[in-house]
């Protein structure tokens, strides 16, 4: 049934959407707006995104730290697909988001600095492994604010879903063009975070119960 909320976070959805298309557009220096088409897709997208972390968790201080979370993770993947860099601002305003998340569920402020730390101490082992080669700075960035607002079992849930989609999603793409191309992963981490975000609960459960099943 719709109510006033729900309309609150479509119109919500969509003004966002069409404000991120456009600051997409202005950080990559881009002259002219985006297409009319591709500022409607994205606002589209946008919309369908919020629309679904609300049926999820509804009127909250965690459905509200999502959908703002969404808003960021859909801006920076524009961003990153077409420049291969992570704005530092997107990271700021994602920190801003966990501090916030840790404010209001004190009870569990470990988890959440566990989180921060977690995957993007792996990264950037990889970054300082590779001299750079194999993952930008902006990615441990990316997994430091997030953690901080997922907490520790989430962010791994990112991990492993934005590495999976990433190897399968680039390797269809340098089949399709039959060329190389260089890898933005900050998309595919932001899609694993959308996903961890909205599925993150019964994908640990269903985890959890399938290793207590094989441990009995």
């Amino acid at each position: 049934m719709i109510n006033i909320v729900s309309i609150i976070v479509i119109l919500s959805g969509i003004v966002l959407g069409l404000f991120i298309a456009q600051y997409a557009a202005y950080i990559l220096k881009k002259n002219e707006k985006l297409a009319s088409k591709y500022t409607i897709c994205i606002a589209l997208v946008h919309t369908l995104m919020y629309g679904l972390v609300y049926i999820i968790y509804g009127l909250s201080i965690t459905g509200a730290l999502y959908l703002l979370l969404t808003t960021a993770l859909l801006g920076l993947s524009i961003v990153d697909w077409c420049s291969y860099e992570i704005p530092i601002q997107f990271n700021y305003f994602i920190f801003g988001l966990g501090i916030i998340r840790v404010a209001t569920d004190s009870n569990h402020w470990l988890g959440y600095i566990i989180g921060m730390l977690l995957v993007s101490g792996i990264f950037f082992v990889i970054v300082l492994a590779t001299n750079g080669k194999g993952m930008g700075g902006g990615d441990v960035k990316l997994m430091f604010t997030v953690g901080l607002l997922l907490g520790w079992k989430k962010i791994l849930l990112v991990m492993l879903l934005g590495s999976v989609l990433g190897s399968i999603i680039h390797i269809i793409i340098m089949k399709v063009h039959n060329k190389d191309k260089m890898l933005a992963f900050g998309p595919y981490l932001s899609l694993g975070a959308y996903l961890t975000v909205c599925y993150g609960d019964k994908i640990i459960n269903w985890y959890m119960s399938y290793i207590r099943n094989i441990a009995r």
